[in-house]
């Protein structure tokens, strides 16, 4: 059992274009929380039908009133306190899985001994200069940031860590500050064979 984590905001025609691929995973028992930053489009209005036809999605939206708080970091709090198991992929509506058994497979190459996933991702072009340092680190057990827009979490794990840190660097990514402030060589794994990597239709 896994759960799909997707942070929105003004992504309604992406959405529309990648969540089917996400519902339509063979061969998983699985949830999707697509977490809505408060768009300005009719995101909300297609996630309400979507939910219609498939029991396994759910939404939830971040208070308007939630300001002075950084809005991703919320948004990927509540996904995680919304998803309905201890495995979380932490995503965006602008990745696409490269199969329909993906969610399946990862599930299966997640070792239970492993609290974060680092997954590289790939959008058409050669790796950065970046990325490549990114991934250098990780495989030598010194992980400072994430390998793409998507990261595996275990609820537990963050729970128990008491989220982000409160006087952690706003600076840094969302993404990058759950594997800057938490990853150890002990706790991360990483992901990087052809068959699991993932893609991203843009940037």
């Amino acid at each position: 059992m896994i759960s799909l984590v997707l942070i929105t905001f003004n992504q309604q025609e992406q959405l529309h274009h990648t969540l089917p691929m996400w519902l339509t995973q063979e061969d998983a028992v699985f949830d999707i929380c697509v977490v809505d930053k408060n768009s300005e489009d009719d995101t909300v209005h297609m996630l309400e039908d979507m939910e219609q036809q498939y029991p396994n999605l759910h939404h939830v939206t971040i208070p308007r009133t939630a300001h002075g708080i950084d809005k991703d970091r919320l948004a990927v709090m509540l996904g995680i306190r919304g998803a309905l198991c201890d495995q979380i992929i932490l995503t965006r509506p602008q990745v696409v899985p490269p199969s329909p058994r993906w969610l399946s497979d990862i599930t299966n190459v997640w070792s239970a001994e492993k609290t974060i996933l680092l997954i590289l991702e790939k959008n058409g072009k050669r790796l950065s200069l970046s990325r490549h340092l990114a991934l250098f680190m990780a495989r030598h057990g010194r992980a400072r940031w994430a390998l793409g827009q998507t990261i595996g979490y275990t609820r537990t794990f963050f729970m128990d860590n008491g989220g982000f840190p409160g006087n952690g660097n706003k600076k840094l990514s969302t993404f990058n500050a759950l594997v800057r402030y938490f990853s150890k060589s002990d706790n991360t794994q990483i992901i990087t064979d052809a068959e699991h990597t993932l893609h991203c239709m843009v940037p």
